[in-house]
């Protein structure tokens, strides 16, 4: 996803502010919405799941989703060093990406596994659930800043 940004997506939010502005806007509009969905949650429903995604179809999902996308394009546009041929600065980001996101997502997993069984009363997975919503809106903040 980081080359195919890097090759033409990026590429075109950079030469059109209106499509920078426009991702943005969409961006933000998502995690906003994220942002009240999680704040609204009870967290004491468990989901229950047929089957796991296999590795394709996990790889394959990145494709249509929205928050990989937002991730992506914005590291993309704003990560990528200057001054260095576009192969060698989409290299870079594709590969400082994968370093950062595979030891991110174990901690972000493994948090929300032991914040699960300690949040087990429906008030305190509420309580939790405004801190999380209320710490995802105010990232927001910083894609306009």
């Amino acid at each position: 996803m980081a080359i195919m940004a890097a090759a033409g997506l990026a590429a075109v939010i950079e030469a059109a502010p209106v499509a920078e502005t426009s991702l943005k806007v969409v961006g933000s509009a998502y995690l906003l919405y994220l942002a009240y969905q999680i704040s609204g949650a009870s967290g004491s429903e468990r989901t229950v799941v047929a089957q796991p995604l296999r590795l394709s179809q996990g790889l394959a999902f990145q494709y249509v989703n929205p928050k990989a996308w937002v991730f992506v394009l914005g590291a993309i546009s704003v990560f990528r060093p200057d001054g260095l041929s576009i192969f060698v600065t989409t290299s870079l980001t594709a590969a400082t990406i994968m370093v950062v996101v595979f030891p991110s997502t174990l901690i972000w997993t493994a948090a929300g596994s032991a914040l699960n069984r300690f949040f087990t009363s429906p008030r305190w997975s509420r309580v939790l659930g405004i801190v999380l919503g209320a710490l995802l809106a105010s990232t927001v903040i910083f894609i306009w800043i």
